[in-house]
């Protein structure tokens, strides 16, 4: 991890009632999705929510942990950035 990378941490619950994100510290989400965790449709979910919270593109985050777990890390930012 570089400088211009945050590790964000997200504890996921998929299919839920009620699409919900709660921000619990400052690079820590509660995220709740409507999708579930077949496929990857809840991972895709959560991607989309977490980038239009932070104000940057899907793109720029990197799930680095968890893909089949509740508990994901990613990275934010772009490590080739001066």
């Amino acid at each position: 991890m570089t400088a211009h990378e945050h590790m964000i941490r997200v504890q996921v619950k998929a299919g839920s009632r009620k699409e919900r994100m709660m921000q619990v510290e400052e690079h820590s989400y509660n995220i709740e999705v409507r999708e579930k965790a077949e496929r990857g449709a809840a991972n895709k979910r959560v991607r989309q929510l977490l980038a239009e919270a932070l104000g940057c593109s899907p793109k720029e985050l990197r799930m680095v942990k968890g893909a089949t777990s509740p508990r994901k890390h990613y990275l934010l930012g772009n490590p080739h950035t001066p």
